[in-house]
């Protein structure tokens, strides 16, 4: 097809019939349209999804917060300012508290 075709009257219903359409500019090929590939199934199951998360294991530990807060006060009672690397935690404590 040539550019001025496309742009002149483009027939979608081709491609969706499976046709591949490749449009030209002076016998060379600057575009192709194609359908897109048959994939899975157009509808999400959002009843399979329910049923998969429900069967997995609830997390028995902490949550975010009281992980972090347990970690804050590990590195604050462990006083590691001074020592090697401690300016690395100094900045993941400021990080932390904010």
């Amino acid at each position: 097809m040539v550019i001025n075709d496309a742009v002149a009257g483009f027939n979608a219903a081709s491609v969706e019939a499976g046709e591949e359409v490749v449009i030209t500019r002076r016998g060379v090929a600057i575009a192709r349209i194609a359908p897109e590939p048959a994939g899975p199934a157009d509808r999400f199951e959002l009843q399979e999804l329910f049923q998969f998360t429900n069967a997995q294991p609830m997390h028995a530990g902490p949550d975010a917060g009281a992980f972090l807060a347990e970690l804050l006060v590990a590195i604050e009672s462990a006083d590691l300012d001074a020592a090697a690397g401690g300016q690395e935690l100094g900045v993941a404590v400021e990080l932390i508290e904010a």
